[in-house]
């Protein structure tokens, strides 16, 4: 994945789940947080592009990786705190596209996790398999 800060995205095995239903969250370490989505056809070449506030040291705000979704099945694509330069307060943007056609749009924000000092990760961990 070119288009990303580390130049790569992790990817998981499993079953694609969620934890918590919510819009809101703290920008906690480790902490994953984007779209389960169902595809009824085969969908190739979607195009995920994640924007956000400007992120040290370069002041990248858009990431974008190249994710494919089989029909009946859940396709997790989702942004991980893994770096203390990502977790960047204000409004995250998810969009999917195919070509022109938008495929799914989702937004979250992101708060100072002072603001939400109850939360919980509600999955933490899994571990990248590349």
């Amino acid at each position: 994945a070119p288009d990303t800060m580390l130049g790569f995205i992790d990817l998981y095995e499993g079953e694609a789940g969620v934890g918590l239903r919510t819009q809101t969250l703290p920008a906690l370490p480790e902490l994953a947080f984007g779209v389960v989505a169902w595809a009824v056809t085969d969908l190739d070449d979607v195009t995920i592009t994640v924007t956000h506030p400007p992120m040290a040291p370069a002041g990248t705000t858009r990431q974008s990786w190249v994710a494919t979704f089989a029909a009946g099945q859940g396709a997790a694509n989702f942004f991980r705190f893994d770096l203390p330069e990502e977790r960047v307060p204000g409004l995250w943007r998810f969009v999917a596209t195919q070509g022109d056609r938008i495929v799914y749009e989702a937004s979250f924000e992101v708060v100072d996790p002072a603001l939400m000092p109850a939360f919980t990760d509600p999955c933490p961990g899994p571990v990248p398999v590349s």
